[in-house]
């Protein structure tokens, strides 16, 4: 299932069962990212969408960010119509986990209620947003490496078993420095300190924002490139008034 954004496509298509990692250092455009490639899913390809996300609130942050993708406006500048147009859209697309304050939110947690999206409301695709704010409690016998590793099995197990996209975002653990200051983009070997990241998924994103007009997206891995497409650079922008990535150049 292509994005329908040029050159892109050639990188990331979407497809069922397949498990997808997409990384980057904070406040670089992540879930900006995930964002539009939802909306696009839902738009081109009448998905329904599950975001389980544990940094922003549904109602404030995800409504106001979905309502301007809607209309590419902000919400600010929407008609009382617009907005109940935009909500309309939202209710019946778009899903939300949120945890209670008295919740674990450990990995059974979230697959249990990611599974109850999927049979309530039809869940085409998941997005697990960001890894690192769940609580990851292991038995004292068990590795980080290990438990990351059982934790992507299961993250796997359920793409297949429920014939969803599963993507999961996640901080990278380390954050190299440039000698002018910037961040180095990172790999999908600095999420977690764990090799995992880069061999299990099918699919591994880098969102890396390099100025104030450019954000790279870095297709770092695709496991099967004659069907969901090959690793590669795409410049693109985002217009924080409509909630939208362009693309800048062609691919390198």
């Amino acid at each position: 299932h292509p994005l329908g954004m040029p050159v892109l496509d050639d990188h990331y298509r979407l497809r069922l069962t397949d498990f997808a990692l997409v990384t980057g250092i904070p406040s670089h455009g992540k879930s900006a990212f995930l964002t539009e490639v939802g909306c696009r899913m839902v738009q081109r390809h009448n998905w329904t969408v599950a975001f389980a996300s544990f940094e922003q609130q549904p109602q404030r942050d995800f409504r106001r960010n979905l309502r301007t993708y809607y209309h590419s406006k902000r919400v600010v500048h929407q008609t009382p119509e617009e907005l109940d147009e935009a909500d309309y859209w939202i209710d019946r697309n778009f899903s939300f986990i949120v945890p209670n304050e008295d919740d674990d939110v450990n990995l059974e947690w979230v697959l249990d209620r990611a599974r109850a999206s999927v049979v309530q409301h039809g869940a085409n695709m998941v997005v697990i947003d960001p890894w690192n704010e769940m609580d990851h409690s292991r038995p004292r016998d068990m590795s980080l490496t290990e438990y990351t590793g059982c934790a992507i099995k299961e993250f796997k197990r359920l793409a297949r078993g429920m014939n969803i996209h599963l993507v999961v975002a996640a901080h990278p653990a380390k954050q190299q420095r440039r000698e002018d200051g910037t961040f180095q983009i990172p790999s999908l070997y600095d999420v977690s300190e764990s090799a995992h990241w880069y061999n299990k998924p099918e699919v591994g994103i880098v969102v890396h924002r390099e100025s104030k007009d450019r954000t790279v997206i870095r297709v770092a891995k695709s496991r099967y490139h004659d069907q969901i497409g090959t690793p590669g650079d795409v410049s693109v922008s985002f217009s924080t008034e409509t909630n939208h990535y362009t693309v800048l150049e062609d691919k390198h």
